[in-house]
């Protein structure tokens, strides 16, 4: 039966109302699913599983378009789906997921240390600005000091962050089958980090420099272990 005129587009407004409708009830009824994983893209909400499922390729999933118009597409199609602009690939996706996997392994520069056969291994992530990482440092029969042991981070930090002697990380000191120490790291600039360990002075706890005899005269087997977190001056 051909529809003109008003009767038409009022007929043609409820149908599109009720399609509409319908998936609104389908998507809450997916929201309803629990656990669940949605998949998103700039095609708008693809649709909602329980957590163990596993899409084929075959399979077809309710999708929208820019324009608001819905359509069933293929899990084979959306799998090779990229952003317009080419900002996100199947590569760049899977190198940003590497990324959140694997330190990079550093090697640290520490003042007024003289390694000799010590070992001295550092490794960090950055994710965003965020940095975080360790220190290690075991202390070799020919290893010396020559002053205060301060060290560069791996990664500049941010120097509208950090005040002088801000705390950003950890210290431990291992006097080898005698004692423990620990102690903050402290900021001196946006390139140098400053290890310190407490101890009390009168009624209050203070800290202290890292140095050839404090805490301890140090011997072979002696170690410092830091670990850290701040922001960086920089994103990745």
């Amino acid at each position: 039966m051909y529809l003109s005129g008003k009767y038409r587009a009022e007929k043609i407004g409820v149908l599109h109302s009720t399609l509409s409708q319908s998936a609104l009830a389908y998507q809450m009824l997916c929201d309803t699913l629990t656990p669940k994983w949605q998949r998103y893209t700039s095609m708008g909400i693809i649709t909602t599983y329980p957590a163990d499922t596993t899409p084929a390729d075959d399979d077809k999933y309710l999708t929208s378009d820019a324009s608001g118009a819905t359509k069933l597409t293929s899990a084979s199609d959306l799998k090779s789906y990229v952003l317009s602009d080419g900002s996100v690939t199947s590569s760049t996706l899977a190198e940003s997921v590497g990324n959140f996997e694997a330190a990079t392994t550093w090697a640290p520069t520490v003042a007024n240390l003289t390694l000799g056969n010590g070992t001295l291994t550092g490794s960090y992530i950055q994710i965003g600005r965020l940095v975080s990482g360790h220190l290690s440092l075991i202390r070799g029969s020919t290893t010396s000091f020559s002053g205060q042991l301060t060290f560069t981070p791996p990664v500049d930090l941010a120097v509208d962050t950090y005040n002088a002697q801000t705390i950003v990380g950890s210290v431990h000191v291992l006097d080898t089958g005698t004692n423990n120490f620990f102690g903050p790291l402290l900021v001196s600039s946006d390139t140098s980090l400053d290890p310190r360990l407490y101890f009390v002075t009168g009624s209050y706890q203070t800290t202290n420099i890292i140095n050839a005899t404090t805490p301890m005269t140090w011997a072979t087997g002696d170690a410092l272990d830091i670990t850290f977190s701040y922001i960086a001056s920089t994103n990745v």
